[in-house]
């Protein structure tokens, strides 16, 4: 029979094999005539997913065709709306979670770096108190699916105390973490402290995506940390509530609190920390590509820094120079700040912002003033925050002075002080936090410009003080990054353009 001549059949009634290689079939049971005349290379047998309807049947196949028909719909609808149970819809992959001991070593081995860091903001001994309970992966007293999982997989990346995990292992603790985020997400109303726990994740997620060079994915857990935290008013926390009347906007008719009232004054302190630890990540890949932050700084925020205890006008004041004594007291303020003025400077140079004389002298002097008004970092391994800060500050004059180098000998000197200064921080890192990664490339392209400048005007720059001591920073900066690279992606990424 010709192809031309083949009857027509229901639609879907075709074989696999003629629906992949695309022709018509007859579908004649139990094999088609193009299965029996044109067998397909693969050897696969003719197979059809519908049962054959038969033109004329019978009331008992009638019958029989209703209750096969009425059995499918009816396991469709029970799937469909069935509840299921909140540990089992946390377990969306055949997850194991690892054996009590394992979870504790790989829990430490992530506090150990990220506790004061700035990237951690949930209170310490509550989190490894609930983390540790002897309950079911998903169970609502302790942390959510997604941020155990990911605190997991830096946990498997970090420790040194227990054979390291292999890449299954992590790509498994990956994949458990990005499967659970929407089941938390849907669980917001239901169990409040999802929202924060949520939050976290991404921060955590958006930090190891940067680890692994991986830019897209990771600006877009920053981004969807930041609309969680803004949707859940974590930009405008203030300590006494403004009543309804007096709101000068009415409230969108489907606009709903994701937060109930703090219980406690820890919750209060980790709703601050949860937003400016959201405003840092951002602005971290502010300084990784120079792209906008999806929390600018120019946006209208309340909530005091971390430590603070005024509200209002908060990023206005601080880049205005009016704070007042006792606002920058904590480490992480001083890193949210200098994150705040890193994001200031690549608006500028990326033309977001006016740039005139008046402005950007404005932002000169404010970069002056918060760097000198720093604590000098000490090696002390607890204070993270710190050394972030002292290292972003500089940052920022660095980038603030890069575009005018060739024709600015204040910018060169600046530039080249910036980057200095930020070899001797980077020395007090213990671990290749990949924060360090846009840093140290920062500041190794500031020393190449420098030496390439003293070449240009001397015949024999290798005697100049300055130039072995721009060349000894180039070379202890490149074998930082070489020793992170081992296994950080990110350095490797850095190390290879710098070569």
């Amino acid at each position: 029979m010709t192809a031309s001549h083949l009857p027509n059949i229901q639609r879907g009634g075709a074989c696999s094999n003629c629906r992949r290689r695309k022709l018509r079939c007859d579908g004649d049971r139990p094999s088609c005539s193009q299965c029996l005349n044109r067998p397909p290379r693969s050897k696969q047998p003719c197979q059809f997913e519908q049962e054959r309807a038969h033109g004329h049947q019978t009331p008992s196949q009638m019958q029989g065709t209703i209750k096969t028909l009425l059995s499918k719909v009816h396991d469709l609808e029970r799937s469909r709306v069935s509840p299921t149970p909140e540990p089992d819809e946390a377990q969306i992959l055949d997850f194991q979670e690892p054996t009590p001991e394992i979870a504790a070593e790989l829990i430490t081995a992530f506090l150990e770096k990220f506790a004061h860091s700035g990237h951690f903001f949930l209170d310490l001994t509550r989190f490894a108190q609930s983390a540790l309970l002897p309950l079911p992966f998903g169970h609502p007293s302790r942390p959510s699916p997604a941020l155990l999982s990911v605190i997991y997989l830096w946990g498997s990346l970090l420790s040194t105390s227990i054979p390291h995990h292999s890449n299954d292992s992590t790509k498994t603790f990956l994949c458990v973490t990005l499967q659970n985020l929407p089941a938390d997400i849907r669980g917001f109303a239901i169990h409040p402290k999802l929202v924060l726990e949520t939050i976290q994740a991404e921060i955590l997620l958006s930090i190891y995506y940067l680890h692994s060079a991986l830019p897209t994915q990771g600006r877009y857990h920053a981004a969807t940390a930041a609309s969680l935290a803004i949707s859940a008013g974590l930009h405008i926390l203030r300590r006494v509530p403004i009543p309804n009347h007096c709101l000068s906007n009415p409230q969108f008719p489907v606009s709903e609190s994701l937060l109930p009232p703090t219980e406690d004054p820890i919750e209060a302190v980790e709703r601050i920390d949860a937003f400016w630890a959201t405003v840092i990540v951002n602005n971290c890949w502010v300084a990784v590509q120079g792209s906008p932050s999806a929390i600018p700084g120019d946006m209208t925020v309340d909530t005091p820094w971390p430590g603070g205890i005024l509200v209002g006008a908060t990023l206005s004041r601080f880049l205005k120079g009016q704070e007042t004594d006792g606002e920058t007291s904590t480490s992480l303020a001083l890193f949210s700040k200098a994150s705040v003025l890193l994001e200031r400077v690549c608006s500028l140079n990326a033309g977001r912002m006016l740039d005139d004389s008046v402005v950007r002298s404005a932002l000169d002097n404010r970069l002056s003033a918060f760097q000198s008004s720093l604590t000098p970092p000490t090696p002390i391994a607890s204070d993270r925050a710190l050394v972030f800060a002292h290292a972003f500050s500089d940052l920022a004059i660095l980038r603030f002075h890069s575009p005018h180098l060739r024709n600015s000998e204040h910018s060169r000197y600046q530039a080249l002080a910036a980057a200095t200064r930020m070899v001797s921080v980077v020395s007090l890192a213990t671990w290749g936090d990949p924060l360090y990664a846009p840093i140290c490339s920062a500041a190794c392209a500031v020393f190449l410009d420098e030496l390439a400048s003293l070449r240009s005007t001397h015949a024999n720059p290798s005697v100049l003080p300055e130039y072995q001591q721009t060349e000894q920073n180039l070379k202890w900066t490149m074998n930082t990054m070489r020793n992170f690279a081992t296994s950080s992606p990110i350095f490797q990424r850095c190390v290879a353009a710098m070569q």
